[in-house]
């Protein structure tokens, strides 16, 4: 993932102090300033925050899919 400055980083900075988090992230579809996200996560939870967008990515694909919903246990950081 490219490092500097992104167009959601003040966003991104704003969401991880307001909630006094060690990490956060910020998507945005059909913003005023367009679509793009932001990732603020130190390097050693890098893994735990891949693992938490993939648990996120599959309850979105399981909520809108038509198969009967599978139990998708969120990880331990949730």
């Amino acid at each position: 993932m490219p490092a500097g400055q992104g167009k959601f980083d003040d966003l991104c900075t704003y969401v991880r102090k307001k909630a006094d988090g060690i990490a956060a992230a910020v998507v945005v579809l059909h913003g005023k300033d367009g679509a793009g996200f932001s990732v603020q996560c130190p390097k050693e939870h890098s893994r735990m925050l891949a693992s938490i967008f993939r648990h996120v990515a599959n309850e979105i694909d399981r909520e809108f899919s038509d198969q009967e919903p599978k139990p998708n246990p969120p990880p331990e950081a949730l």
